[in-house]
């Protein structure tokens, strides 16, 4: 029996928004970044958590 591939592209106004629906629909949790351990029951950043995170370090004075 052989398989067959089949790739599907959606063009949205917005790809956020329906990345958004996808991840909440299917339950997808992103990864931790290599070498993070996180407790049971912790949740990894989201993009737009991590890139925010980063944006207010960055902008503190040394």
């Amino acid at each position: 029996m052989s398989t067959r591939q089949l790739q599907i592209t959606i063009d949205a106004r917005d790809p956020r928004a329906l990345s958004a629906l996808w991840r909440e629909a299917l339950g997808y949790v992103f990864p931790p970044p290599p070498g993070v351990e996180l407790e049971p029951g912790e949740r990894p950043l989201t993009p737009v958590e991590q890139a925010s995170a980063l944006a207010r370090a960055v902008s503190r004075p040394w």
